[in-house]
């Protein structure tokens, strides 16, 4: 049976494709609850209780596609999208931004219909897609309770809650999860049985239950089959996990101490990470998913006041029947037409493959589609904003492994290093600085290995920033003086 008057959907958008001016129409429109999950995309799960519009949960199950009407879908969307369409759910497609210059809705519909053949959407999801040109939220309110089926549940079947969408972590309550119930009813203090995929069960009782009501948290009693809801009181719980009935036989659907102690409870709520020990007592590898999920851990243990040291990012490769394979992704790249030259050269230097080239209207960009190995991309944002002058926008998304490609240059320019421990003096930065640019100035201190600035050339070049010059009794007319310095910041 299907529970009236709610309707689980997600809003899903790429960045900047107006998903946040969308949610605060919508918030001006209804009293909207609004709880953020973030993502390789990010989306937000709202409860609408407006009297005029029943009970609308925007929840789980991704039926709101928005995208921009000039760049269209992009690639951060995908995967949520075809997890959607595999599940069978019903699909609005939202085309926002109509006021800008170069807007081409017919086209952007076109491709957005060609995206959901190649996720091998069915023909009756293709027969009911819906596609709105949203000029007004009360719209998309309409067309969401019309188009929209509410939830599947089973009001009267045993306790089924899957953990799909979150685990989030407290010092005193524990791990936090969220999920939809499916089936039956839970209340707060409930003796549970928790199941994993491999049909191994434990027992647990709810401690705390939550909703989302308001911005916030909100304690409740009960929830029952079609809400959103939190339970606190399983503390080894994982996603994927079913929380079913304690009786029904329904299951599933040297590095300090103190850093090692941070990143491995750092795995208690960050599921997409690993740390193992590395080949010495003082040494941990990392894995995340991508360069920004390892740097905002890099940055919050920074901002704790945790030293130490980086090494640099290296793909995970794998060996498949004796041969060796590298991560490959897709890249779209936005660029004026003036630079698309030197950003076509740069994409080339780390072997990147163009497949689609085309121009998105009068605002005078073109499109650019590459395979390229993950290698290529390390480092590639910045080199591309310097030979577009900050114009140039990249978008990537994991396409599949594939052969390795052999040696890839990524940077152009070595490193200047401080081969001797003391303080630079104005002496030495006076010749340093003619072998490129420097980082330090005179009377900093420097330690054997630290990079004090950029060479000129791709080789690193190691030299004696602390030399002092020679005290002696002899005058010398051909002593000159230099001006320092010009330093990077």
């Amino acid at each position: 049976m299907r529970r009236d008057g709610i309707r689980n959907i997600a809003i899903v958008a790429h960045v900047d494709h107006g998903k946040t001016t969308l949610v605060d129409s919508m918030l001006r429109q209804a009293n909207v609850s609004l709880h953020p999950l973030l993502t390789c995309c990010s989306f937000f799960f709202l409860r609408v209780l407006d009297d005029q519009y029943a009970d609308c949960d925007v929840g789980w199950m991704c039926s709101c596609y928005e995208v921009d009407s000039v760049e269209g879908p992009m690639p951060q969307t995908r995967f949520l999208l075809k997890k959607a369409l595999e599940f069978g759910h019903a699909v609005v497609v939202v085309v926002n931004k109509l006021d800008r210059p170069s807007t081409r809705p017919d086209y952007v519909i076109n491709w957005t219909f060609e995206l959901f053949i190649e996720l091998n959407a069915s023909d009756e999801q293709k027969e009911k897609l819906v596609f709105l040109l949203i000029d007004w939220p009360m719209t998309l309110f309409e067309t969401i309770i019309r188009c929209i089926p509410g939830p599947r549940i089973d009001r009267d079947g045993a306790l089924q809650m899957l953990v799909s969408l979150n685990i989030e972590f407290e010092e005193h309550k524990g791990r936090i999860a969220i999920g939809r119930l499916h089936a039956g009813f839970l209340k707060k203090g409930m003796d549970v049985k928790v199941c994993t995929s491999e049909e191994s069960c434990r027992y647990a009782r709810i401690s705390e239950l939550f909703v989302y009501e308001k911005f916030r948290r909100s304690s409740v009693e009960t929830v029952e089959a079609g809400d959103i809801c939190a339970v606190c009181g399983i503390n080894d719980i994982q996603i994927g996990e079913t929380i079913a009935d304690k009786t029904s036989e329904r299951h599933c659907l040297p590095l300090s101490r103190n850093l090692r102690d941070r990143l491995y409870g750092e795995l208690q709520r960050n599921l997409a990470m690993k740390v193992e020990d590395g080949e010495s007592a003082d040494t941990c590898i990392v894995s995340g998913r991508g360069t920004l999920h390892i740097t905002i851990l890099i940055e919050n243990m920074r901002r704790g006041g945790y030293e130490f040291m980086v090494g640099p990012s290296r793909v995970i490769s794998k060996r498949v029947n004796d041969e060796l394979l590298e991560p490959y992704e897709t890249a779209m790249v936005d660029v004026p037409e003036e630079h698309m030259g030197a950003v076509v050269e740069l994409l080339g230097r780390r072997c990147g493959q163009m497949f689609d080239m085309q121009g998105v209207g009068s605002e005078g960009t073109t499109l650019l589609r590459y395979k390229i190995p993950t290698r290529g991309l390390l480092g590639l944002r910045n080199a591309m904003l310097t030979a577009s002058r900050g114009t140039a926008i990249l978008h990537t998304i994991f396409y599949s492994y594939g052969p390795w490609t052999g040696d890839i240059s990524t940077r152009d320019q070595g490193s200047l290093v401080a081969f001797e421990e003391g303080t630079s003096t104005s002496y030495a930065l006076s010749s340093s600085q003619e072998r490129g640019q420097m980082f330090i100035g005179p009377g900093v201190d420097a330690y054997k290995g630290q990079i004090v600035g950029i060479h000129q050339r791709p080789r690193d070049l190691s030299l004696n920033v602390c030399k002092e010059k020679a005290a002696t009794n002899v005058c010398s007319n051909n002593e000159q003086t230099s001006e320092l310095f010009r330093t990077r910041h």
